[in-house]
């Protein structure tokens, strides 16, 4: 019985640092895209240039 709860709580830790490390990795991922490229837009949402006269 002992070797029952102690696999539980095993496999409990494991998928528990699976999900914080999948949530680490998704948030420096979108760190990293976010800071990639200059961005076409300010900080309400705007476009800053137009690519073509109107």
């Amino acid at each position: 019985m002992g070797l029952l709860v102690f696999v539980r709580n095993l496999l409990l830790a494991l998928c528990l640092f699976l999900v914080l490390g999948f949530l680490y990795y998704s948030a420096w991922k979108l760190h990293l895209l976010q800071w990639e490229e200059d961005s076409k837009y300010d900080r309400l949402g705007f476009l800053l240039n137009l690519d073509s006269k109107l």
